[in-house]
């Protein structure tokens, strides 16, 4: 999602100097945090982010097998990358401390939510295809 905001809204829009898109937990929730840093108005980029998540969200509806299980190699990449800064250990840590858990596997619980969704959405298209023949 990074690389497609930057390119999206940075370079093609020009939006703004700065455009970031990360996922972010917050508490246990996994979100998306956008970021763009202009001089523009909030009124004008705000329905040009929401039109951007909203295209993605599309984009991931037409992923193939393929491209599905891609992305999920990323996300895992992502989740089980070391942390680079003393910052984001730390962030990352107080939002377990946050969550009252105790546990600190937050990455591993979202693995397997994704994982989880991973397979529903191959044996749904699975299913689409086996329709598709009949």
């Amino acid at each position: 999602m990074s690389d497609r905001a930057f390119s999206e809204l940075r370079t093609r829009q020009q939006l703004g100097y700065i455009v970031r898109a990360r996922s972010a937990p917050l508490g246990e929730t996994p979100t998306v945090l956008l970021i763009v840093q202009s001089l523009r108005s909030p009124a004008e980029l705000w329905p040009r982010m929401r039109a951007f998540l909203a295209s993605f969200d599309a984009t991931l509806g037409t992923l193939d097998d393929a491209e599905l299980r891609e992305a999920v190699h990323a996300a895992n990449v992502s989740l089980h990358a070391p942390d680079l800064t003393m910052r984001g250990a730390a962030d990352r840590m107080w939002a377990e401390v946050r969550s009252g858990r105790g546990r600190f596997t937050l990455r591993a619980d979202q693995w397997a939510v994704l994982e989880q969704c991973v397979c529903i959405c191959v044996c749904m298209s699975e299913r689409a295809r086996e329709r598709e023949r009949e």
